[in-house]
C-alpha cells in the first residue's frame, strides 16, 4: 500500500472531522 497522496487526503479529511 503505497499511496502517499491518497494517505495526504485521508488525513486532511480525518484532521477536519476531528475538528468538526
Amino acid at each position: 500500500m503505497d499511496s502517499a497522496e491518497d494517505w495526504q487526503h485521508n488525513q486532511v479529511q480525518f484532521e477536519k472531522e476531528t475538528l468538526a
